[in-house]
């Protein structure tokens, strides 16, 4: 239901402008902050131990029973929940999508595996592991995955860093095209502020009459860029889930997800309510 208004906006041609430019300000700004928050939670369950992969890898000339004495060595080990060595089986199995031949992967010297489950929260010296371990197996490799921990680490704290800056530019681009679309309203009814100004209307009154304009105009243009941006999420969300192999990490859309997709609008919001009141007094001041 629309409230009865004593400027004439509906003659007003500047009210497309506000609402189109919010939904794809609200539809990036939606899409850097979710991106923000699903970053940090896949960071945090790599760093928290979910993605740990730690690999005891042999020289593949090692004999059996050298094998199950590291086997033991390692289930001995404090912090580890169990050590187990993977079947050549498995090996083969694993290795045959990236070989044409399977009579090829049987004559391929494969190392041993070992895959050692860590328990939670305990800290195990690895590097000391390695060379206690490596008295009896020369060659041994234990992989914690740190390396590649470290390489996607950095490029995913750039990419949080950018959309940061991305918002930090979408509230300035929120605040200019809001001024703009107040200073656009006061030049069109003009005549008519000054007016209803003499018949007695307080600026208080002018100020609320064109916040709630740009407001409602604000509000629209948010709801439909967020709109498209939970598309946009879920979209790409179900593309990831249904990748058969494991080439995205998997994420949960928890709270901090929809608080993080529903945050950007709100803002928008709030920030055209008081940019408009700022932007108006201030200018009425000067007029009246």
């Amino acid at each position: 239901m629309r409230t009865s208004s004593d400027l004439a906006f509906s003659c007003d041609n500047s009210a497309w402008f506000l609402p189109w430019m919010l939904a794809v300000v609200v539809y990036l700004g939606t899409l850097a902050t979710v991106g923000i928050v699903i970053v940090e939670s896949v960071l945090g369950r790599w760093q928290g131990g979910s993605y740990a992969s730690i690999t005891v890898q042999l020289p593949s000339n090692t004999e059996l029973a050298t094998v199950e004495d590291v086997l033991e060595t390692l289930n001995q080990t404090p912090g580890v929940e169990q050590a187990r060595a993977i079947s050549r089986e498995e090996m083969i199995w694993l290795l045959e999508p990236w070989f044409a031949a399977g009579d090829l992967i049987k004559q391929l010297p494969i190392p041993w595996l070992i895959d050692v489950v860590p328990k939670e929260g305990a800290v195990v010296n690895w590097p000391a592991t390695q060379n206690r371990l490596a008295e009896h197996v020369p060659g041994v490799l234990v992989d914690t995955g740190m390396v590649w921990l470290e390489k996607l680490t950095q490029p995913a704290r750039t990419f949080q860093v950018t959309a940061i800056l991305v918002l930090a530019l979408i509230i300035l681009a929120t605040v200019a095209a809001v001024s703009l679309t107040a200073r656009a309203a006061l030049a069109i009814h003009r005549d008519t502020i000054e007016v209803i100004h003499l018949l007695g209307a307080e600026d208080d009154y002018i100020i609320r009459q064109i916040q709630r304009r740009v407001t409602g105009m604000a509000a629209r243009g948010s709801i439909v860029g967020v709109v498209l941006a939970s598309a946009t999420i879920f979209a790409i969300g179900y593309v990831t889930n249904h990748v058969e192999a494991s080439l995205f990490p998997i994420y949960e859309f928890g709270v901090g997800g929809w608080v993080a997709m529903f945050a950007m609008p709100l803002l928008a919001v709030i920030i055209a309510a008081f940019t408009v009141r700022r932007i108006v007094g201030r200018e009425l001041a000067s007029m009246l």
